[in-house]
């Protein structure tokens, strides 16, 4: 099978993007900066520009709603207008076409639709990765009351994600490799 990527919004609807391909998704510290505001730096091709536009943005403090929200099948956004919206919860945003899985959009107009599989892989790394940067860096968010709540969540959404890879694999396995 060819793998093409998605001319318009309504393909994208109908086409999300690949799991491998949020699955290779490269995230890694942002380099320290004096009153530094992006934990991470996202590495991704332009069809995916939308889901590191919103990692990216997302800053120490609204780590505990994000996780919340995510863990939660709500879907959360930043001050920018970067968005990550559940296709269950659509009432949230009338205006957008059906969809399955995670809708990733940005300020800019990419958008990105990806399998509630690969957003729950995506976001467990993403949490690890901080919570490895404020334990390196000795942040002070670690003293901050949100930060047990995020741990929590990102507890949960660790468990969410690995149940969803063994769910894969049993499937991959039942359809005999395919």
């Amino acid at each position: 099978m060819i793998n093409r990527v998605p001319k318009t919004k309504r393909d994208l609807m109908k086409h999300p993007i690949e799991d491998a391909k949020v699955d290779a998704i490269i995230i890694e510290p942002a380099p320290r900066r004096p009153k530094s505001y992006e934990p991470v730096v996202v590495s991704v091709g332009d069809e995916l520009l939308a889901i590191k536009n919103l990692l990216e943005t997302i800053g120490w403090t609204q780590l505990d709603l994000c996780a919340k929200q995510s863990v939660e099948g709500i879907g959360f956004s930043n001050a920018a207008g970067d968005t990550a919206l559940f296709a269950g919860n659509l009432d949230l945003e009338p205006d957008i076409k059906p969809f399955e899985g995670v809708l990733f959009t940005d300020f800019l107009g990419n958008q990105a639709v990806v399998s509630e599989v690969a957003f729950r892989r995506l976001m467990d790394r993403f949490f690890t990765i901080l919570i490895e940067i404020s334990n390196e860096r000795h942040l002070k968010i670690r003293a901050d009351p949100r930060w047990p709540v995020f741990l929590e969540y990102a507890e949960r959404m660790k468990q969410l994600a690995r149940g969803a890879s063994q769910v894969t694999a049993l499937m991959y396995d039942a359809d005999g490799g395919e």
